[in-house]
């Protein structure tokens, strides 16, 4: 998977979330900063929970999130985790 389609799945998989109703509002447009972990992203804990199982079903592999380098990178106690590292992740897969 390149980088394209990695964001591409991350889109996706945003859609997804839309359309099974698990969230409130205006779709998200997903690119490099969009935030899935951190005081802007658009999803609570259970809907990132719900975001990840979708990325596992698009993908047919499994995320583990200790396992993403550059997560924590920002601060311990307000960690963010944008979509070009979770991007940069899925191709390691």
């Amino acid at each position: 998977m390149d980088y394209n389609q990695a964001m591409d799945v991350l889109q996706k998989s945003m859609d997804d979330m839309m359309n099974m109703g698990d969230m409130i509002g205006e779709p998200v447009k997903v690119t490099e900063d969009t935030q899935f972990i951190g005081d802007a992203s658009p999803l609570d804990s259970i809907a990132f929970v719900s975001f990840i199982v979708a990325l596992e079903q698009r993908t047919n592999k499994r995320i583990v999130v200790s396992k993403i380098h550059q997560f924590n990178i920002d601060d311990a106690y307000h960690p963010v985790l944008y979509a070009d590292t979770l991007a940069r992740y899925l191709m390691t897969l």
